[in-house]
């Protein structure tokens, strides 16, 4: 990762625009959480919802809820888990509508990210099944503390953040991973990636270099350092990785 960094770096120095210094005070993280909380949670197009498949019934193929409380995962701005008594109260409400599969485990839930089983592998989809990558397998579950179910989710989709507020040239960044409670730690703000639930493996450009100012738990304020003139601007949902080491 550092490596991969540290070339588009040398790019971006040579092809991009490298910031003055900043002379404006940062804005502190915790003050910038409280302050997007409610545009975040009231529009929901950075929270995204997670529910996890147990199963499917044999015959029906109805989703089977894998048993998941809402206190049971950590109160982020971007990830939500519906709660497994949720969802089965909905599935009975819309039984009627014989939901089956992954898409109808998305859409009697209302979650956008589905965690279901394929024979003996478990796999994460944004998209009710369209496209989907690998979680881990059906021991997986069984092993991870709730809490670390969001960070396996990162892992799968391969980027460790998500912008979730600008104020150029700092950005909010939400992220599960302890390397974003770290001074000075640099990202990668991914080109065109604000859309997708999912960064493709050579198929993703770095935009900008960003380097952390401030954070409190789950959320960092980072300054951009270095911007590639032809790449497009962050956005409100841009993907971002973190440097490693």
């Amino acid at each position: 990762m550092m490596i991969r960094i540290v070339l588009i770096l040398l790019v971006a120095l040579t092809s991009g625009d490298a910031l003055s210094e900043v002379t404006q005070d940062a804005p502190k993280a915790e003050h910038w959480v409280r302050s997007v909380k409610a545009d975040i949670e009231r529009n929901g197009l950075l929270s995204k919802r997670i529910i996890i498949v147990d199963s499917f019934d044999n015959k029906s193929g109805a989703p089977k809820f894998f048993k998941l409380g809402t206190n049971d995962c950590p109160d982020l701005l971007f990830f939500k888990c519906v709660s497994s008594r949720d969802a089965g109260f909905a599935l009975k409400l819309n039984g009627s509508l014989k939901p089956k599969g992954v898409a109808g485990a998305a859409q009697v839930s209302g979650a956008d990210l589905v965690i279901y089983p394929d024979g003996e592998t478990l796999r994460l989809t944004g998209d009710q099944g369209k496209t989907s990558v690998k979680f881990g397998d059906t021991r997986t579950l069984k092993s991870l503390k709730p809490s670390e179910i969001f960070g396996r989710i990162f892992q799968s989709t391969g980027f460790d953040g998500i912008v979730l507020a600008i104020s150029d040239p700092f950005v909010l960044v939400g992220s599960v991973s302890e390397l974003i409670r770290t001074p000075d730690r640099q990202g990668l703000a991914m080109a065109d990636s604000h859309l997708g639930w999912v960064l493709e493996s050579g198929k993703s450009k770095g935009a900008s270099l960003l380097s952390i100012v401030n954070y409190t738990d789950f959320y960092a304020v980072f300054r951009r350092v270095v911007t590639d003139k032809e790449a497009s601007p962050i956005q409100l949902g841009t993907k971002v990785i973190l440097e490693s080491k």
